[in-house]
């Protein structure tokens, strides 16, 4: 009867320590494969990206306008004052 304990004992502490070694193996493995993809992750967001080239576009746009505006009025003013 007591050898029986002492192998169930020993059976079962080996069956222990495999389960552990597989549990450190498995998140050495979770955590090696999380650090060599994590360089490849998408940033959070791209809105402040977004909305910072939509912004200097229009700013870009707006101030073409604004110089073509003012190169018309200045023609403008120029042809006039040589033909008077």
């Amino acid at each position: 009867l007591v050898q029986s304990w002492t192998l169930y004992l020993k059976l079962m502490a080996t069956y222990l320590w495999k389960r552990y070694a597989a549990y450190l193996h498995t998140k050495w493995e979770k955590t090696f494969l999380w650090d060599s993809i994590e360089h490849y992750k998408r940033p959070q967001t791209f809105t402040p990206l977004v909305i910072l080239y939509a912004s200097a576009f229009y700013t870009g746009v707006i101030g073409a306008a604004i110089t073509e505006q003012l190169y018309k009025v200045h023609h403008i003013v120029v042809k006039r004052d040589k033909v008077g």
